[in-house]
């Protein structure tokens, strides 16, 4: 009984623990938010999300037990950051557009900001190159998962998955999956947004993202002011 009584005490002691992000995913995670703009606009439409099949993946639906088509979300922002894999918990909206906008409506304290991939991109020339990290259960003993995307522009409103790989080391076989798993994405379709979430992400608040100490300062500081009128 009294081992139970330990066991039970030491979970709820690390579900509450602050778990910092793994050493060697920072070490890999290469991408830094600048604390300006990217002017990805230039390059690409940001006024919505893009969506991209896996082709031959099926997931169950849970509200209507059928097998649906599995689809990836990205959505980039202008001050370098960028999301994945939308995370919205039930019960939901029954499509992405009304998902987000419910989102934008929650604010700052939406499960969206906690358990989605959310990373930072760069622009080299026609290509974004996006990384991200996730813990989705949060559990302090849960491991970390990190990754990366090579997003070529095909024109304005649409993108193409053309590199992907974890933040750690792979073996040769996590490489060759890679490459099949590239290879059955289809092309990222546009969906215009009429509001688009701001971009308050867990990993914003990591000082080790930025590169400047400086710009973290500032974006903690709105955070916490943002925060407050929220509670307010």
């Amino acid at each position: 009984m009294k081992i139970a009584v330990v066991i039970i005490v030491l979970n709820l002691l690390f579900a509450c623990s602050y778990k910092p992000v793994s050493k060697d995913i920072r070490e890999r995670f290469t991408n830094k938010l600048e604390g300006k703009s990217t002017n990805i606009r230039s390059l690409l439409n940001i006024d919505g999300y893009y969506q991209f099949w896996e082709r031959g993946e099926f997931l169950k639906n849970n509200r209507t037990g059928k097998l649906d088509s599995f689809f990836v979300q990205m959505l980039f922002y202008e001050d370098g950051s960028f999301v994945y894999s939308f995370f919205f918990r039930q019960p939901f909206p029954p499509d992405v557009d009304s998902c987000l906008m419910a989102v934008a409506r929650n604010g700052i304290g939406d499960e969206f900001y906690i358990g989605s991939y959310w990373g930072a991109y760069k622009i080299d020339g026609d290509t974004i190159k996006a990384q991200y990290i996730n813990n989705v259960s949060r559990s302090y003993l849960a491991p970390w998962f990190g990754g990366e995307f090579w997003l070529k522009v095909i024109k304005y409103d649409e993108i193409k998955i053309v590199y992907m790989a974890d933040l750690q080391k792979m073996t040769d076989q996590d490489i060759r999956s890679n490459k099949e798993m590239v290879s059955k994405f289809t092309n990222g379709k546009f969906h215009p947004l009429d509001t688009i979430p701001p971009p308050h992400g867990w990993v914003k608040k990591e000082r080790w993202i930025w590169r400047n100490e400086a710009y973290w300062k500032k974006y903690v500081e709105a955070l916490g002011k943002l925060s407050s009128r929220k509670s307010g």
